[in-house]
This record gives structure tokens, C-alpha cells and sequence, in this order.
């Protein structure tokens, strides 16, 4: 008798306490589906990092913590659904508006997320083989964020009962007043468009202008501003729009380096300047660090004020400034030493004497 007293009594408590039980047994269900997420994540992760599957492990790597704060967005919704009926059922509608808001900005976070991740690894990775564009992919990167928040805004505005017709109307008239007061910022935005697209300079490469004071190497390319790095290694920061009304020479892109120098010799040696010509020609025909396909020129110029000029013209193989400056140094080099052994001399400046 007493252990079926002590079971209806045990069912009452039940039956008075089903809100609680029914809380407590959604927020363990919320732990346990948590828990085993984690421990198939931890999983998932290990297996696709050996395996060297690059974008199923970056989704996987982003939809973590979202998929988290999803089970327990919808955890409290469902517990707060419970209990809100028996005070007042209008919220029900309030709660179910603002599930939908987070399904939204949850799936943009993973979206988002997702390329700011991909955008990562694709650099690392990818560029480590040489096989990708820097600057492509910080523009695609940055194009897709711009699309995502506007989706993400057209998609939440009318779930929160705001007309979009209406707010667009209001956005073009809006868009004129601010686009007349901020000209020069719009062009700047514009102007990184068309360097994305056109492609004239990228991430790395060596850049100047003949029109202004422009010269370095470019480290970064913002919707706003360029950040150049220049040879006394400071930082410039050039606004995007300047670069549509000026000329750019992209250096980095060069197929030779030039050499094209004017050497003085002396009117006494013009008997022995062919013999110096012709041993110049053929030091340059067999110098292993020029361009035999280019031009390689030596010529009498010119007869100077005081003295005969000879101008050699080429290109050297490497572009790169070290081995250039090496490869014009043994020529110059060799060249002296042809003029020296045909028994000529470089010819210096007249000079002026004073007496007091």
C-alpha cells in the first residue's frame, strides 16, 4: 500500500512539474546533439586534413560554431514557445520572426565566413605553386562580402515588415545627394574596381609613373587607397582614382633590362676607333648575360665638343636588378680594358686654369 501511495504521489509531482521536465529534457537533448557535433567535427577535420580535401574542410571549419548557436537558438525558442502561450499567444508570432532572422544570419555568417577562410588558404596554399592571382582573389573576396551583406539585408528587411520598394525608392534619391557630396571617395571605389578588373598591376609588382612621384612596389590594393612600398622602404598611399589620369609603367612585367651607354673617347684615338668599335661588337656577341635575340649595337655616334662618342646599345637576359648591375659591370669592365689595350683613352672635360 504504501509503494502505490509513494507512486501516485511521484506521478502527481510529475504532473505538476511537466513544464520543468519538459525544459530540462530539451535542454539535454540540446547538450547531447552538441556534444556528439563536436566529437563528429573533431572527427570529420582530422580525416579531411589528411586527406587533403581543401573546400569540404573550409566549410566544415565554418559551419561549426553557426551550427552550435543554431541548436541553441532554436533550444531557447522552443522552451520560450512553451511557456508563452500561457501568458500571451501574440509573442509566438515575435519569437517565430525572429527565428527566421537568425536562420538568416547564421547561413550568412557561414557564407561569409566561409570566404574569408577559403580566401586564406587559397593564398597560402595556392600561392606557394605560383598558380594564383593575389590580387584576383582579395577582389573576388571582397566583391562576394559586398554581395553577401546586401542579400543578407534584402532577405531580413521584409521579414522584419519593412517595404523594400519603398526603401529602395528612398536609397536612388538618397544615392544622388551623397554621390554629388562625396565625388572624389565614389571615384576612388570606381577607380579600385578598374584596377581589379583591367589588370595593369597586381600584389607584388614594381610600379612608377612618369607623371608624378610615384615609384615602389605594390603591397596593397584597397577599394579605396593603394598602398605602395617605396625603395627608401616608406609607405605611400595613392587614391585609386589618380591612377585613371596618369600613365603607369608596370617594371615588374619588363622581358630585358637595358643597357645604353655613351663613351668618350679622344680625337687622337679616331684613328684606332674601329678596331675599338669592332672589339667591343664582339665582346658583346659572346657575353653569356646578354640577349642574343635583342639588339646589340655599338656605333660611333657622334663627334662631341671634345671629344667621339660611341653609343652600346642591348639587353641583358635577367630582369632581376642584382644580376643586371652585375652583368653592366663586367661590361663596362671589358670594355675599358678594349680600349686600354688599342692604346686609346677615355676623354675627360677640358679644363679651365686661373692666374691670378
Amino acid at each position: 500500500m504504501k509503494i502505490i501511495n509513494y507512486f501516485e504521489e511521484l506521478l502527481k509531482f510529475f504532473q505538476n512539474q511537466a513544464a520543468l521536465l519538459y525544459v530540462l529534457l530539451v535542454f539535454s537533448a540540446a547538450i547531447a546533439l552538441t556534444y556528439i557535433i563536436h566529437l563528429i567535427y573533431q572527427k570529420l577535420t582530422e580525416k579531411l586534413i589528411q586527406r587533403g580535401h581543401f573546400i569540404i574542410q573550409t566549410f566544415v571549419q565554418v559551419a561549426y560554431w553557426p551550427l552550435i548557436v543554431f541548436i541553441w537558438i532554436e533550444t531557447t525558442a522552443i522552451n520560450v514557445s512553451f511557456f508563452i502561450p500561457q501568458v500571451d499567444a501574440s509573442v509566438i508570432v515575435m519569437i517565430e520572426k525572429w527565428r527566421r532572422v537568425s536562420l538568416i544570419i547564421l547561413l550568412a555568417w557561414i557564407f561569409i565566413h566561409f570566404i574569408k577562410v577559403f580566401e586564406e588558404q587559397l593564398l597560402q596554399e595556392r600561392l606557394a605553386s605560383g598558380r594564383t592571382d593575389k590580387t584576383m582573389i582579395q577582389a573576388m573576396g571582397k566583391l562576394l562580402r559586398i554581395v553577401a551583406f546586401s542579400v543578407v539585408a534584402l532577405l531580413i528587411l521584409p521579414v522584419l515588415g519593412v517595404e523594400i520598394t519603398g526603401l529602395l525608392a528612398f536609397a536612388s534619391g538618397s544615392a544622388i545627394i551623397v554621390g554629388i557630396a562625396a565625388q572624389q571617395i565614389i571615384a576612388n571605389y570606381f577607380g579600385g574596381i578598374v584596377i581589379y578588373s583591367d589588370g595593369h598591376f597586381k600584389v607584388g609588382d614594381w610600379i612608377y609613373s612618369p607623371d608624378k612621384a610615384i615609384e615602389g612596389v605594390v603591397e596593397y590594393i584597397g577599394w579605396r587607397s593603394t598602398q605602395i612600398r617605396t625603395f627608401d622602404r616608406k609607405i605611400l598611399y595613392v587614391p585609386n582614382a589618380l591612377f585613371s589620369s596618369i600613365i603607369i609603367i608596370n617594371a615588374t612585367r619588363m622581358t630585358n633590362r637595358r643597357i645604353n651607354e655613351t663613351i668618350n673617347l679622344r680625337y687622337e684615338d679616331i684613328e684606332v676607333l674601329d678596331r675599338v668599335i669592332a672589339a667591343i661588337n664582339g665582346m658583346l656577341q659572346a657575353h653569356p648575360g646578354l640577349d642574343k635575340y635583342g639588339p646589340l649595337l655599338v656605333h660611333f655616334a657622334e663627334f662631341g665638343t671634345f671629344s667621339v662618342k660611341i653609343n652600346v646599345y642591348a639587353f641583358t637576359r635577367s630582369t632581376d636588378w642584382h644580376t643586371y648591375r652585375d652583368v653592366r659591370q663586367d661590361i663596362f669592365l671589358k670594355i675599358t680594358r678594349i680600349i686600354r689595350d688599342n692604346g686609346a683613352r677615355i676623354a675627360l672635360p677640358p679644363t679651365v686654369g686661373y692666374i691670378e
